[in-house]
């Protein structure tokens, strides 16, 4: 999901970044829009084309400085109980992709070697991986 929204708001309520942690940078821009006041309106058209560029950090391999970036996020937006509960089992959940991904990555690049030593470590991921051949 990638917001639109009137370029005339980013000025006038100067939303800008600094590219403290580029791999979220996206992620803080929505938060420091929505926390200016826009509303969220989720339709069913399609009005944005995102692509995964050649040499993107999205396309590489997966960021190593999620528990920086994590902390970063919630030092700089303050969370409710419920919002703390929520955001741990989605960095749960984030820590577990984040080691299937790594192990796939491996597979891409096909490092056989230390796909194996990560899968032995992280035994899961062999689970998952054969799961995963049988989805279209």
């Amino acid at each position: 999901m990638h917001p639109i929204f009137p370029l005339s708001i980013v000025k006038e309520r100067e939303i800008f970044q600094q590219q403290q942690f580029v791999p979220v940078e996206d992620l803080c821009f929505y938060f420091e829009l929505f926390l200016s006041g826009l509303k969220l309106k989720v339709t069913k058209e399609s009005y944005y084309l995102y692509r995964i560029t050649p040499g993107s950090l999205t396309s590489k391999k997966p960021i190593d400085n999620m528990p920086l970036i994590v902390d970063y996020l919630s030092q700089k937006y303050p969370l409710t109980k419920e919002e703390k509960n929520a955001f741990n089992r989605l960095i749960r959940k984030s820590n577990r992709n984040y080691i299937y991904n790594m192990f796939t990555y491996y597979l891409k690049k096909k490092d056989f070697k230390n796909a194996l030593l990560f899968g032995f470590k992280h035994p899961f991921v062999f689970l998952n991986f054969f799961l995963d051949l049988d989805t279209p």
